[in-house]
């Protein structure tokens, strides 16, 4: 029997008997809270295991609390040993943000006392002050992402995919306008650099034709009212939104497809580039 954990709203017996084993995916959250205790009193004798393949955050490791210590463990390095997956490499590199207003707290307040606000007008004010997105959405903040993005993909010495996960659907589509902003920018700086001398820089050539030929999409779930909303942001979701409807075949399929866009008979890419590019989509693929 297969079932999701949301069956389980009230806490009624199904089964007493001591030959049922409950085997659960992704042993996390949702397995600590009401609903799972209404899942162990429908089944009081059950045998509960369960598999989980996301590492905790320190604080939250109650995995083993609700279900036992592990029985068997297959970690990361392991699968790159067996070569299941490719090895993962980890760059840090976050763009810093700088408080120029010493007063900053002082004069909110002074604002928020100037404008006479209700008390559930002034909550909904320190919840919104209170939270990160407007830092993190900073529109010189995203120029910064945007510049690293271009410069970390033409320097990574291999071709492959990428994919840049934004906070939400209006800074998806903001970091594509930027990103592809500076990549035409540098397309134009390139080609005039190779106008100049077409016959003396192999590395410019090929540098050229990966500026060229390389394809950027949006890739957002749909919404209600997502055109007038993202709108009312300045954006314009509608052509991204008619690509990933009319694209044959469509953009995540073309994505994973390791023959798409295969580097193989690229000018001046070396074999163990073309090795590494392979080996990027088997990770990109990966659930």
């Amino acid at each position: 029997m297969f079932a999701l954990i949301q069956k389980f709203r009230t806490p009624q017996l199904l089964c007493d008997r001591a030959d049922v084993v409950v085997i659960t995916d992704e042993a996390h959250r949702s397995q600590y809270d009401s609903l799972a205790l209404n899942m162990r009193t429908a089944l009081p004798k059950a045998l509960f295991t369960a598999f989980t393949g996301t590492p905790l955050l320190e604080g939250e490791e109650r995995t083993k609390e609700v279900f036992g210590d592990y029985v068997s463990i297959y970690d990361f390095q392991q699968a790159v040993e067996d070569g299941a997956t490719v090895p993962l490499f980890y760059s840090n590199r976050t763009p810093e943000l700088e408080l120029v207003n010493p007063d900053l707290n002082d004069d909110l307040y002074a604002v928020i006392e100037a404008a006479a606000l209700d008390d559930e007008e002034e909550k909904k004010l320190e919840r919104e002050l209170g939270r990160q997105y407007h830092i993190i959405t900073r529109d010189d903040r995203l120029e910064t992402v945007a510049r690293d993005i271009l410069h970390h993909f033409l320097g990574r010495g291999f071709m492959g995919e990428g994919i840049v996960i934004s906070i939400d659907k209006a800074t998806a589509l903001r970091m594509y306008d930027k990103v592809q902003r500076h990549w035409q920018e540098e397309t134009e700086r390139v080609r005039q650099l190779v106008a100049q001398r077409p016959d003396e820089d192999a590395e410019l050539n090929q540098r050229l034709h990966i500026l060229t030929t390389t394809e950027m999409a949006v890739i957002v779930s749909a919404a209600q009212n997502e055109i007038a909303d993202m709108a009312a942001l300045g954006l314009n979701i509608e052509p991204h939104r008619q690509r990933l409807n009319t694209s044959d075949p469509p953009l995540d399929e073309r994505f994973k497809n390791p023959d798409a866009n295969d580097c193989q008979g690229q000018p001046g890419l070396p074999r163990q580039a073309q090795r590494l590019d392979r080996g990027l989509r088997q990770c990109v693929r990966l659930p």
